[in-house]
Protein backbone atom coordinates (compact mmCIF):
# COMPACT_ATOMS: atom_id res chain seq x y z
CA UNK A 1 0.00 0.00 0.00
CA UNK A 2 2.86 2.34 0.74
CA UNK A 3 4.21 1.77 -2.76
CA UNK A 4 0.86 2.75 -4.26
CA UNK A 5 0.77 5.90 -2.14
CA UNK A 6 4.35 6.89 -2.95
CA UNK A 7 4.07 6.20 -6.66
CA UNK A 8 0.48 7.16 -7.46
CA UNK A 9 -0.82 9.36 -4.63
CA UNK A 10 -3.56 9.17 -2.06
CA UNK A 11 -6.48 8.93 -4.50
CA UNK A 12 -5.32 5.63 -5.97
CA UNK A 13 -4.46 4.38 -2.48
CA UNK A 14 -8.04 5.07 -1.38
CA UNK A 15 -9.37 3.16 -4.41
CA UNK A 16 -7.04 0.23 -3.71
CA UNK A 17 -8.02 0.03 -0.03
CA UNK A 18 -11.71 0.31 -0.95
CA UNK A 19 -11.33 -2.49 -3.49
CA UNK A 20 -9.57 -4.75 -0.99
CA UNK A 21 -12.17 -4.08 1.71
CA UNK A 22 -15.03 -4.79 -0.69
CA UNK A 23 -13.30 -7.94 -1.94
CA UNK A 24 -12.81 -9.20 1.62
CA UNK A 25 -16.44 -8.42 2.42
CA UNK A 26 -17.64 -10.22 -0.70
CA UNK A 27 -15.49 -13.24 0.04
CA UNK A 28 -16.76 -13.46 3.61
CA UNK A 29 -20.42 -13.07 2.64
CA UNK A 30 -20.34 -15.36 -0.39
CA UNK A 31 -17.56 -17.76 0.56
CA UNK A 32 -19.50 -20.73 -0.75
CA UNK A 33 -21.06 -19.12 -3.77
CA UNK A 34 -19.84 -20.84 -6.91
CA UNK A 35 -20.21 -17.78 -9.08
CA UNK A 36 -17.73 -15.92 -6.90
CA UNK A 37 -15.37 -18.87 -6.55
CA UNK A 38 -14.85 -19.37 -10.29
CA UNK A 39 -13.16 -16.00 -10.98
CA UNK A 40 -11.04 -16.31 -7.87
CA UNK A 41 -9.95 -19.83 -8.88
CA UNK A 42 -9.22 -18.59 -12.42
CA UNK A 43 -7.12 -15.72 -11.03
CA UNK A 44 -5.21 -18.24 -8.95
CA UNK A 45 -4.64 -20.41 -12.02
CA UNK A 46 -3.31 -17.54 -14.14
CA UNK A 47 -1.35 -15.89 -11.33
CA UNK A 48 2.06 -17.23 -12.41
CA UNK A 49 1.72 -16.28 -16.11
CA UNK A 50 0.34 -12.94 -14.95
CA UNK A 51 3.36 -12.48 -12.70
CA UNK A 52 5.66 -13.20 -15.64
CA UNK A 53 3.90 -10.96 -18.14
CA UNK A 54 2.35 -8.03 -16.31
CA UNK A 55 5.27 -5.64 -15.93
CA UNK A 56 6.67 -5.35 -19.45
CA UNK A 57 3.31 -5.84 -21.16
CA UNK A 58 1.67 -3.36 -18.78
CA UNK A 59 4.29 -0.67 -19.31
CA UNK A 60 4.04 -1.08 -23.07
CA UNK A 61 0.24 -0.91 -23.12
CA UNK A 62 0.20 2.10 -20.79
CA UNK A 63 2.86 3.88 -22.85
CA UNK A 64 1.09 3.42 -26.19
CA UNK A 65 -2.41 4.06 -24.87
CA UNK A 66 -1.27 7.34 -23.30
CA UNK A 67 0.43 8.28 -26.56
CA UNK A 68 -2.92 7.72 -28.26
CA UNK A 69 -4.59 10.11 -25.80
CA UNK A 70 -6.00 7.84 -23.07
CA UNK A 71 -5.86 9.12 -19.51
CA UNK A 72 -3.96 7.25 -16.78
CA UNK A 73 -6.98 5.35 -15.44
CA UNK A 74 -8.05 4.08 -18.87
CA UNK A 75 -4.45 3.17 -19.70
CA UNK A 76 -4.09 1.22 -16.44
CA UNK A 77 -7.37 -0.62 -16.94
CA UNK A 78 -6.42 -1.46 -20.51
CA UNK A 79 -3.04 -2.75 -19.34
CA UNK A 80 -4.76 -4.91 -16.71
CA UNK A 81 -7.18 -6.30 -19.28
CA UNK A 82 -4.41 -7.11 -21.79
CA UNK A 83 -2.22 -8.71 -19.11
CA UNK A 84 -5.13 -10.85 -17.84
CA UNK A 85 -6.04 -11.95 -21.37
CA UNK A 86 -2.45 -12.86 -22.20
CA UNK A 87 -1.99 -14.68 -18.89
CA UNK A 88 -5.18 -16.64 -19.53
CA UNK A 89 -3.92 -17.54 -23.00
CA UNK A 90 -0.54 -18.69 -21.70
CA UNK A 91 -2.27 -20.74 -19.00
CA UNK A 92 -4.65 -22.40 -21.44
CA UNK A 93 -2.32 -22.85 -24.41
CA UNK A 94 1.01 -23.55 -22.66
CA UNK A 95 0.62 -24.52 -19.01
CA UNK A 96 -2.33 -26.91 -19.22
CA UNK A 97 -1.02 -28.89 -22.24
CA UNK A 98 2.44 -29.05 -20.67
CA UNK A 99 1.02 -30.33 -17.38
CA UNK A 100 -1.04 -32.95 -19.22
CA UNK A 101 2.01 -34.11 -21.19
CA UNK A 102 4.11 -34.32 -18.04
CA UNK A 103 1.40 -36.32 -16.25
CA UNK A 104 1.05 -38.72 -19.19
CA UNK A 105 4.81 -39.21 -19.42
CA UNK A 106 5.08 -39.73 -15.68
CA UNK A 107 2.28 -42.32 -15.63
CA UNK A 108 3.46 -44.11 -18.79
CA UNK A 109 6.63 -45.59 -17.41
CA UNK A 110 8.28 -45.67 -14.04
CA UNK A 111 11.56 -43.88 -13.66
CA UNK A 112 14.33 -46.34 -12.86
CA UNK A 113 18.06 -45.91 -12.90
CA UNK A 114 19.75 -48.87 -14.59
CA UNK A 115 22.94 -48.69 -12.60
CA UNK A 116 25.66 -51.30 -12.90
CA UNK A 117 28.41 -51.82 -10.38
CA UNK A 118 30.63 -49.10 -11.89
CA UNK A 119 27.88 -46.55 -11.59
CA UNK A 120 27.39 -47.49 -7.94
CA UNK A 121 31.12 -47.27 -7.35
CA UNK A 122 31.23 -43.80 -8.91
CA UNK A 123 28.24 -42.62 -6.91
CA UNK A 124 29.71 -44.01 -3.69
CA UNK A 125 33.08 -42.41 -4.37
CA UNK A 126 31.47 -39.07 -5.18
CA UNK A 127 29.38 -39.21 -2.02
CA UNK A 128 32.44 -40.07 0.08
CA UNK A 129 34.46 -37.19 -1.40
CA UNK A 130 31.56 -34.82 -0.85
CA UNK A 131 31.15 -35.86 2.78
CA UNK A 132 34.89 -35.57 3.35
CA UNK A 133 34.85 -32.07 1.88
CA UNK A 134 31.93 -31.10 4.09
CA UNK A 135 33.66 -32.48 7.17
CA UNK A 136 36.67 -30.30 6.38
CA UNK A 137 34.76 -27.14 5.50
CA UNK A 138 31.90 -27.08 8.04
CA UNK A 139 34.08 -26.88 11.19
CA UNK A 140 35.86 -23.86 9.72
CA UNK A 141 32.59 -22.14 8.93
CA UNK A 142 31.21 -22.51 12.42
CA UNK A 143 34.46 -22.03 14.36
Amino acid sequence: MTVIYLSQGSELLAWAISFLVLLQLALRINARAERLARPVIWLGAVSYPLYLLHQNIGYTVIHFSQQWGANALIAGLLALLVALLLAGGVHRLVELPAMDAIRRAYKAKPVALPLNRWHWLGLSLGLAIGLLGLSLVLPRLFA
